[in-house]
């Protein structure tokens, strides 16, 4: 049976502290894969237009009958009522801040008929790890599986280079790649860096076949990881 999530272990900590994300996103560009210029926290991501990797597919429409239901939640997660600010009102802040079934869409990171999205703002370093019905494992660390996942954005908080506070991952699947079943959203504070950030709040944010079913809010501190929230797509 496979873990949770993939562990670092302490050689990938190592050459994680040392290189950075950066050296990850140089060797997806060489692969084939776009990334962006720069890695800006949430409250840059709304004049950016988001940060992440470039899909042309991010614009897709929601998809068929797809329906997804929440299977459990950790009891510390707040679960969030929706905001309805209107349409203009997309911040790129993990959140559906339009009710209009897509969470932060125009982001660059945005899009999909499965989307999870985490977002938080301070200088902490938070990492997404989405394990899907086949049992791969979507995160920094692998940002594509087998299945159709995509790590769709990555953000290190004020723990990379020429960043600050605040950042957004997420993933995505597309219509063409949905396994159906269960899917675990985990998040782990990998680290406050030198931002000193502590306890820290973070939004966690499930869309599904053009319908947000949920949307959390969790308070963690650096190390700490939780299993934020099950969902099932049928």
């Amino acid at each position: 049976m496979r873990a949770p999530i993939d562990e670092r272990r302490p050689g990938l900590r190592a050459a994680h502290a040392r290189l950075g994300r950066w050296a990850v996103l140089v060797a997806l560009a060489a692969a084939g894969l776009s990334a962006c210029a720069a890695r800006r926290g949430v409250a840059s991501a709304a004049s950016a237009g988001g940060t992440g990797v470039a899909r042309a597919a991010l614009t897709e429409a929601p998809g068929g009958q797809l329906e997804g239901t929440v299977v459990r939640h950790d009891p510390s997660a707040e679960p969030l009522t929706p905001r309805c600010a209107g349409a203009d009102a997309e911040t790129c802040d993990g959140r559906d801040d339009d009710c209009d079934g897509r969470i932060d869409e125009g982001c660059a990171y945005a899009g999909g008929v499965v989307q999870v999205t985490l977002a938080w703002k301070n200088g902490a370093d938070l990492d997404l790890y989405v394990r899907d019905p086949t049992g791969d494992v979507v995160s920094f660390q692998r940002t594509r599986s087998p299945s159709g996942g995509e790590l769709t954005a990555s953000a290190r908080g004020a723990c990379g280079i020429g960043t600050t506070e605040g950042g957004v991952e997420s993933a995505s699947w597309y219509a063409d790649a949905v396994p159906h079943g269960k899917y675990e959203v985990i998040v782990q504070y990998w680290g406050a860096c030198l931002s000193g950030a502590g306890l820290t709040e973070a939004t966690v944010s499930v869309g599904v076949g053009g319908a947000v079913i949920a949307a959390y809010r969790i308070a963690l501190m650096p190390t700490q990881r939780a299993r934020v929230v099950d969902f099932e797509v049928r």
